[in-house]
């Protein structure tokens, strides 16, 4: 059996983020979850890091605690609800996290 993952996760606070962590919590596969938010998150679990980054446009600060990682499921986003206008989407961002050791589509229970 290999070893268990250990996986970073932006947008934890999001719908699909939330349902992607809930998922990777209960997965033996996963040893742990780093989420990278910009307020603290209010649910704890055994597995459950955080990483508080206010502006996703620097995680200098946070930068230390992004090594070690096995994999990167960026689910950060915009609900259509909070823009005011139809807008052209940004070029993406990069993630943050370095390129991961496994394929996070190698996480199977």
């Amino acid at each position: 059996m290999p070893e268990p993952l250990k996986v970073i996760l932006t947008g934890a606070t999001g719908m699909v983020g939330e349902g992607v962590l809930l998922e990777c919590l209960d997965n033996p596969a996963v040893a742990e979850v780093l989420i990278v938010t910009r307020k603290p998150y209010a649910g704890s679990h055994p597995k459950l890091k955080q990483a508080i980054a206010p502006d996703f446009m620097d995680l200098n600060q946070i930068a230390s605690q992004l090594s070690g990682y096995d994999a990167c499921l960026f689910c950060a986003g915009v609900s259509s609800a909070d823009l005011a206008k139809p807008t052209t989407p940004a070029s993406p961002t990069t993630p943050p996290c370095t390129s991961p050791k496994r394929s996070p589509l190698s996480i199977r229970r």
